[in-house]
């Protein structure tokens, strides 16, 4: 991360601006690794390859956790027990396992986004550049739509040089953050899969923070413009996810939301 963007950011759990690096290492103009130490709370966020991760220490807990990997295997199971086409017995079924487990909502929406992760991942890495494969389809469908999305907000473009520019729920879009940064903005992408970001990171020389969508690490109109491509459809309490959305907004900002 560059230093600058401890211009912007503030804990994501007592929105204080009080906050302190700690054991910093930098690489190039980078901090690369360390810890972000909120003083008004006492929190620790560490740094990981240039990324602050900005997350409750249940989601931070939940990256590498043991019960994740086995939260995944059960979701996968199920997936392949159950042929519904609208998915609607496997969210019942998926639902009452979680809810008997005690798996709260945090950690549920933690769990769908490590199995897109993996999931694209392993794609990938199977079918590489094959033009009939999954994985080059799913990304010219995605340049396909941002191509789309861009045409019909071209009378933005040049209001975009300079801003600022929350990407939220980055993915395997890196369509999107090409498209931003060639229109000349200050992109800080955010995910709440810290090895979605550090895959993003080690192609782009990009901005990236781990955070969760509900308690974002910035202060209160920091951007000029929020995209939220195919994220909300994965929030229980909608209102929560938009209300920080909205506070992180400037006035008379735009939000993309797909």
């Amino acid at each position: 991360m560059l230093p600058q963007l401890f211009d912007i950011l503030v804990c994501p759990l007592c929105k204080s601006h009080q906050l302190k690096l700690q054991k910093a290492k930098f690489q190039e103009n980078e901090v690369w690794s360390g810890n972000i130490l909120c003083e008004n709370c006492s929190n620790i966020y560490p740094i990981k390859t240039g990324i602050p991760c900005l997350l409750s220490s249940e989601l931070l807990a939940a990256q590498d956790n043991p019960d994740t990997e086995q939260w995944i295997r059960k979701k996968k199971d199920i997936e392949n027990s159950i042929l519904d086409e609208n998915l609607d017995t496997y969210k019942i079924v998926y639902k009452e396992a979680a809810q008997k487990d005690g798996l709260n909502e945090k950690i549920d929406r933690f769990v769908w986004e490590k199995i897109l992760h993996q999931d694209n991942q392993s794609l990938r890495d199977k079918l590489g550049t094959n033009k009939a494969s999954k994985w080059v389809i799913t990304k010219n469908n995605l340049y396909n739509r941002n191509e789309r999305i861009f045409a019909k907000i071209t009378e933005l473009k040049d209001a975009f040089a300079g801003s600022q520019v929350l990407n939220v729920g980055v993915g395997i879009d890196d369509d999107l953050i090409d498209r931003l940064t060639f229109a000349g903005t200050k992109v800080v992408n955010c995910d709440i899969v810290i090895d979605t970001l550090i895959e993003i990171k080690s192609r782009n020389k990009v901005e990236c923070v781990s955070s969760d969508i509900k308690s974002l690490p910035f202060d209160k109109q920091s951007f000029d413009a929020v995209f939220c491509f195919l994220v909300l459809h994965h929030i229980d309490l909608l209102h929560e996810a938009l209300s920080e959305i909205m506070r992180v907004l400037k006035p008379g900002g735009s939000v993309f939301i797909l």
